[in-house]
């Protein structure tokens, strides 16, 4: 349930159900029915009932290590980078790339074992509300609008530069510190160089 509705999500769902090869369609919220009112919508899905990225690191931050164990934050991002390898390929810009839009399913318990080619890991990418359909747009095209939540602005908009794909390889980099360090990352401009607030380990 949306309000106010929000139909511009289920525009690109169908998108997505156009132009996705079937085999990674999953990756994806899949909208199968939307209803639209003039206070809000309601959109009809697949259950993920797993919690989020953001559970996850949470939960983690609970324990007694505080974070996600590096071999699952290379798994996951490997995860990561794949899915949205696959949405840039049909151009589309998600823009809201954050660790609470990463969905677990019953896909997730049931894999196994790590598989770089496999497309069976579980994780899904929601919240398609703020995408970009860049096939609407003359080749070429970027933007310099800034997004409305300050953290997840990426170094592009912060520094008054267009961008594209770029704010979605900021959410990736924002999502893997989320998983390394259990807080949300800060960004800072030190003499033209952008890091972050946390100190890696060697």
């Amino acid at each position: 349930v949306q309000k106010p509705a929000n139909p511009w999500e289920f525009y690109i769902n169908t998108c997505l159900d156009d132009r996705l090869q079937p085999a990674v369609r999953h990756l994806f919220c899949s909208i199968r029915s939307a209803h639209l009112f003039h206070n809000g919508s309601v959109m009809l899905g697949e259950l993920h009932n797993y919690g989020t990225l953001l559970n996850a690191v949470n939960i983690y931050r609970t324990l007694s290590d505080k974070v996600m164990p590096q071999p699952l934050i290379l798994y996951f991002t490997v995860c990561i980078l794949h899915t949205v390898e696959q949405l840039h390929s049909v151009h589309v810009i998600h823009a809201d790339i954050k660790p609470d839009n990463f969905m677990l399913g019953e896909r997730f318990l049931e894999n196994k074992c790590f598989d770089s080619d496999s497309v069976d890991h579980g994780l899904v990418l929601i919240d398609l509300g703020q995408s970009v359909d860049m096939q609407l747009f003359p080749e070429g095209t970027a933007f310099t609008a800034r997004c409305l939540t300050s953290g997840f602005q990426c170094t592009e908009m912060l520094s008054g530069k267009p961008w594209t794909y770029q704010t979605d390889y900021f959410g990736i980099a924002g999502t893997v510190y989320c998983m390394l360090f259990g807080t949300y990352m800060q960004v800072t401009n030190e003499g033209g160089v952008w890091k972050t607030n946390g100190v890696f380990r060697r």
